[in-house]
């Protein structure tokens, strides 16, 4: 995914574990999936670590049940959305909700 987003934008796009690497400054941080497999520490963990490095934001879904059609052999962490906004008004960010697209996802959009 990583190659593809460089080749067709002709930027730098890099992959990272945000609760181990060393990260750099870049406008937007996007977490897509990985969210869902992360406890609750790990998961504030990763949104703590990151947004120091987003100079305008980070963008990350999560799951708010389980969908009987998803197949998964990894435990999913499932989290309502004002379960995570409580979490992100510790932030100084503005932020945004998207969840008009599947029954049981929705994205955020921190912004600063």
């Amino acid at each position: 995914m990583c190659k593809i987003a460089q080749k067709r934008t002709s930027q730098e796009i890099y992959q990272r574990n945000i609760i181990k690497d060393k990260l750099i400054k870049a406008d937007y941080y996007v977490c897509s999936g990985a969210m869902s497999l992360l406890d609750d520490k790990e998961y504030k963990s990763f949104i703590s670590n990151i947004l120091p490095y987003c100079t305008k934001g980070f963008v990350f879904n999560a799951i708010t049940r389980k969908d009987n059609n998803l197949k998964s052999n990894t435990p999913l962490y499932f989290r309502t959305k004002d379960e995570i906004i409580n979490f992100c008004k510790n932030f100084d960010v503005n932020i945004d909700i998207c969840d008009d697209y599947l029954d049981n996802d929705f994205t955020i959009l921190l912004t600063k």
